[in-house]
């Protein structure tokens, strides 16, 4: 091969990677619009029944789970099987990967599209420390030097790249999957990330609180959980809020620590021991549909907290 046409060759791999990664980008966004992106729910909602939407990430939508296993259908189930004469619609709004900034964007626009949504359940934070797509994670980076400033404010920019995310989503579940059922890889994933909690606190309480806040502006009931291995950057953030603004919260922690006394992790978890399966979804689900109706939620001229 020729010194000239070293160059060109170069150029023409060059641009066939570009081209090959601009493919990639595009399929995954089809693929994410198709498969991950939930519906609208308020092209479906109505007056006549009790609309109730569930706002989380993967642990929300039902990673490896059946559509039919995941706690928002089978809570939805439950009020199927109930006595109550209240039609219950339950909708799905799970993103595998999302962070609690992405949710709080998400509520926001379906709080102002629809005036039919009657409770709120969220389920947030696990993917703070690794995906910044759309975070708010540079209010509170004040005191964060300016090459950590750096890296997060490129990392905002790549996470909006399906492939990058990818990518990173291979490189956490490799350098997560301990294989060891007491290990919770999302706080493997943490440590990994070496971000300061604090920031992350920071960014989970600003979120849910947006969240709240919102519910109550456009008198949305909300309820809020944690996770099934335990609360994140803290612990107790989500009780924290609960009391503060007087919302419900679901303790889902000290549910699976209850149960997992007479089960092994195995019984209630996935693979990775940290999403739940089938069964594990089924706890939340009760969990859920006990609160609701001890607190009689369902019925609007009572207090809404």
């Amino acid at each position: 091969m020729t010194n000239y046409s070293k160059p060109r060759a170069a150029v023409f791999y060059s641009l066939l990677f570009i081209g090959f990664l601009i493919t990639v980008e595009c399929a995954l966004r089809i693929l994410g619009f198709c498969f991950l992106r939930p519906s609208s729910p308020e092209k479906t909602m109505h007056a006549g029944a009790y609309n109730i939407v569930c706002i989380g990430d993967s642990f929300t939508y039902g990673l490896e789970v059946p559509r039919a296993a995941t706690y928002p259908k089978q809570l939805e189930q439950r009020f199927d099987q109930g006595q109550g004469k209240t039609r219950v619609k339950v909708y799905d709004l799970g993103i595998p990967g999302t962070n609690s900034s992405q949710h709080l964007k998400m509520f926001e626009d379906i709080a102002g599209k629809s005036q039919h949504i009657n409770l709120v359940i969220i389920l947030t934070g696990a993917n703070d420390p690794w995906n910044f797509a759309r975070s708010n994670i540079n209010m509170f980076l004040d005191h964060q030097s300016f090459l950590e400033r750096a890296k997060v404010d490129l990392s905002i920019f790549l996470c909006d790249l399906r492939i990058y995310k990818m990518m990173k989503i291979i490189v956490l579940n490799i350098q997560g999957g301990s294989g060891d059922p007491e290990t919770d890889p999302f706080q493997q994933i943490l440590k990994k990330e070496k971000l300061d909690t604090n920031v992350l606190r920071h960014l989970l309480e600003y979120n849910l609180t947006g969240m709240i806040k919102m519910a109550q502006m456009n008198n949305i009931r909300i309820i809020l959980l944690n996770y099934p291995r335990g609360g994140l950057y803290g612990g107790d953030i989500e009780p924290t809020l609960s009391s503060r603004y007087g919302v419900p919260f679901v303790d889902i922690h000290q549910l699976f620590t209850e149960n997992l006394k007479t089960h092994a992790i195995p019984d209630l978890f996935l693979h990775d021991f940290s999403h739940p399966n089938a069964k594990g979804n089924t706890l939340i689900a009760n969990a859920l549909y006990q609160t609701i109706v001890a607190r009689d939620i369902l019925h609007p001229r009572q207090a809404i907290y």
